[in-house]
């Protein structure tokens, strides 16, 4: 089951990674992000930075 579920959140963040820019057009601007992370294009690496994180922590789901 925890190799199933690690599987899916590689998935997720994946497709957080690389349609970044999709999220970013359909649901706007972070202005936290865009005034922490860079003047443009904060918003996509703030979806591309949470895609990472949630990849990373799955691995440890399916290695176990």
């Amino acid at each position: 089951m925890r190799y199933i579920i690690g599987v899916i959140c590689i998935g997720i963040g994946f497709l957080l990674v690389w349609k970044a820019d999709w999220l970013m057009n359909n649901f706007g601007r972070i202005a936290w992000a865009e005034e922490k992370l860079g003047m443009e294009g904060g918003t996509r690496l703030f979806y591309k930075l949470i895609g990472i994180t949630i990849i990373v922590f799955a691995f440890p789901l399916i290695v176990n």
